[in-house]
Parts: C-alpha cells; structure tokens; sequence
C-alpha cells in the first residue's frame, strides 16, 4: 500500500511539473506576443507621425513641386513631362527645381526625427509599358528598365550633391537606393481598370521603416 501512494506521489509530482513547465512556455509566448504587438504598434504610430508630418512640410505645395503625398508615405512626381525628356535620363531643368526645394526640406525632417527607426530611402523609377519605337512588349520591358534604372541614378546623383545634402552623406550612403522598376508597377485607374500611361511614368521616394 505504502509503495502504490510512493508511486502515486510521484506521479502527481511529476505531473505538476509538466504543467508548471507548459503554464510557463504558455507564458513566454504571451510575452512574446504581446512584446511584438507593442512593437508593431510603436511603428505603426511613427508611419502615421511620418505621413502628417510630411503633410504638414509639403501639403501647400503639392502642386508647385508637382507631387503627391500616399498613405504609405511614398512622394510621387508625376508628369512625366516635367521631369525628363522623353527617352532621356537627364533630369529636366524643371525636376532640378522641384529637387532643390524638396530635397533639403524632406531629408531635414526625415533625419532629424525618424532616422532610427528607417531602414532605407528608396528612390524608384517607373515607366509605363509604352516604348517610342515598333517593338515587342519583351524589349519594350528591358527598354524601360534600363532607362528606369538610368533616371533613378541621375535623381540619386542630383540630390546626393547638393550641398544641403553635405552633412548627411554618410547616413545617406548607407540607407538611401536607386531602383529602376520599368513598367512593374503601374498606375492603374479605378474607372476604367486599365493603365494610366502618363501617371505610371513617374518618379517616387518612399521610407521603409525597420518594421
């Protein structure tokens, strides 16, 4: 009898055991949880600070420097037009204008309040699917990227150089790209479901954050 309550004690022992044990992987995985969730929150709310401050920065000239403000705190230039010749990589004597007033302004506020929860600065080029010449959609594809990549270049080369971009240029070298992404990524318009040409040709800086 005494042997089969031994016997039972331990069991029960071992049985508390395991469940202290499960209780506390339980534990652990709720505080991971909810570290991360806090997490997520904390860059959630610096997405949203980054995008009104942007708006406060720029919203009365959106239209004078010929930009957009998105959501996802993208600056898109459109108006092909204005920004390049067509077919050329150049940047256009109206862009560097835009670039100048622009430029300083969105790398002060940026560095100065965000810079350590960015992970990059993305300087991106897109084209429409369209190219000039008689040619396959296949080469018009490789056409563009190249003359994509090329733009996104001439902009980084722009604004790297300005000499408001001086004291910044470390920070600058190691977190902002230039990316030419051809026709990938096209403006689509909601009414008619099809390509936007002239607004898919457009020139854009987004912040990716750390999370």
């Amino acid at each position: 009898m005494a042997g089969l309550m031994i016997v039972f004690v331990l069991i029960s022992i071992g049985f508390m055991v395991q469940v202290q044990e499960e209780t506390q992987k339980v534990q652990e995985i709720n505080n991971q949880y909810q570290e991360q969730s806090e997490l997520i929150n904390s860059y959630d709310i610096v997405k949203s600070d980054i995008n009104d401050d942007l708006i406060n920065a720029f919203g009365d000239d959106l239209d004078l420097l010929n930009m957009e403000i998105t959501p996802e705190n993208t600056i898109r230039f459109n108006s092909p037009e204005v920004l390049f010749s067509n077919g050329q990589s150049e940047i256009s004597d109206d862009f560097k204008f835009i670039l100048d007033k622009f430029f300083p302004i969105y790398l002060d506020l940026i560095y100065s309040n965000y810079k350590d929860s960015i992970k990059e600065i993305r300087i991106e080029g897109h084209t429409s699917t369209e190219w000039s010449q008689d040619v396959s959609p296949n080469v018009a594809y490789f056409n563009n990227m190249r003359l994509s990549q090329d733009r996104t270049r001439s902009v980084l080369e722009y604004v790297m150089n300005l000499p408001s971009s001086e004291p910044y240029r470390d920070w600058l070298v190691a977190n902002m790209t230039a990316n030419g992404l051809s026709s990938s990524h096209p403006i689509i318009n909601p009414l008619t479901g099809k390509e936007d040409s002239a607004r898919s040709r457009r020139v854009e800086f987004k912040i990716v954050t750390l999370m």
